[in-house]
């Protein structure tokens, strides 16, 4: 893992969950992180260490625990960061341990809590339906944009889709009745603006 000079943006408080795919159990977490990426508190886990390292737009991370679920003990993040949302893999009780009963997979999803309200100008929001979805989801925006782009992630940080619209106020998603059921990470940029939301494919 390489640190970069902008670890800046990383510092603050960040709030999401970690899924261990193997209880398929989702555990609420929050971390605050300093402006050189080391994870100072947290909520949902027993800290005792951790770090946050970004290059680009990835960023890895671990963070040891005294927890008494062996799993939770010490956790390795990897997958992509936006940054305002880390999303990606979790590796659970995967560093020098060979018990396979600590050792879990899963997934991870944060957003960072911002230090002020931000208000997002109306025409630049919009809605995204049906979520949860099966076959498509489509984009509605407060007025047309001139130019829209949306991009869907799984929670390991691939792009599963993309798409790109001129003069239009309503578009759709369409062929994603084939991406397996699970979370992913909907970034919408609009007239150069991007917002990003969590949606959840079902079967």
């Amino acid at each position: 893992m390489i640190e970069i000079s902008n670890m800046t943006a990383l510092a603050g408080n960040w709030s999401g969950f970690i899924y261990d795919s193997t209880t398929q159990v989702s555990r609420p977490v929050q971390l605050g992180v300093s402006s050189t990426g080391i994870i100072t508190s947290a909520s949902g886990i027993s800290l005792i260490a951790g770090k946050i390292y970004e290059e680009l737009d990835t960023f890895a991370a671990y963070i040891t625990t005294t927890d008494a679920n062996c799993a939770y003990q010490y956790i390795q993040l990897s997958g992509l960061y936006l940054g305002d949302s880390l999303s990606g893999k979790a590796d659970l009780g995967q560093h020098n341990d060979s018990n396979s009963l600590c050792n879990h997979s899963g997934y991870v999803y944060l957003t960072k809590t911002p230090a002020g309200i931000i208000t997002v100008k109306s025409e630049n929001n919009f809605s995204a339906y049906p979520n949860p979805f099966s076959g498509h989801i489509e984009i509605a925006m407060k007025s047309p944009a001139a130019k829209t782009q949306a991009d869907l992630f799984d929670m390991l940080g691939n792009k599963v889709y993309t798409g790109n619209w001129n003069n239009a106020q309503n578009v759709s998603l369409i062929n994603l009745d084939m991406l397996n059921s699970g979370v992913y990470l909907l970034s919408v940029t609009i007239d150069g603006k991007i917002i990003t939301r969590r949606v959840i494919k079902n079967q």
